[in-house]
């Protein structure tokens, strides 16, 4: 539903559009945004991800949520909705428990074996660049992490650099 009401809220006056639903997604965006912000405060690397979101491809949740703090900021000016964007992006790069970037070939540590059946194939290394890692799974989805971690693991910690480990 995120992309519909974006698409809405950024409507042109060519198009069709009712103002007071557009004012209405607006004041729900901002007020969204709020509550990442609020998210981002209870996180000691202010990735917005609580315990219970680290699930098979948790990368995308943050960067997901960082889309529309970039919306909220583009209609409200407020800096503090950029800046926790950005938090985002640098937990992908590797302000994190890892310290380690998400995505291959991008920055001084990074991912090197991701589950990518195209990289694991092509008898090339290293994995082809640019490619985003899935990210921590708390709920230990393959037997890699099952092996590794338990339910007594931090949620953050749930990640291995493994090609087995999807």
């Amino acid at each position: 539903s995120n992309l519909a009401q974006i698409t809405y809220l950024f409507a042109n006056e060519r198009q069709e559009i009712d103002k007071s639903i557009q004012e209405n997604l607006n004041s729900g965006l901002l007020s969204n945004c709020q509550n990442l912000l609020a998210q981002r405060a209870e996180n000691g690397f202010y990735v917005l991800l609580s315990p219970g979101e680290y699930v098979w491809g948790s990368n995308s949740i943050p960067l997901n949520k960082a889309i529309l703090l970039i919306f909220g900021y583009e209609q409200s000016g407020i800096e503090s909705y950029k800046n926790a964007a950005l938090d985002q992006l640098n937990y992908i790069l590797g302000i994190n428990v890892h310290q380690l970037s998400f995505v291959t070939g991008v920055g001084d540590n990074y991912v090197l074996n991701p589950h990518h059946r195209p990289s694991e194939s092509d008898n090339i290394d290293p994995a082809i660049p640019g490619l985003l890692a899935g990210g921590p799974d708390q709920n230990l989805s393959d037997p890699i992490l099952s092996s590794l971690f338990d339910s007594s693991t931090p949620p953050a910690r749930c990640y291995v650099d493994d090609v087995d480990s999807y």
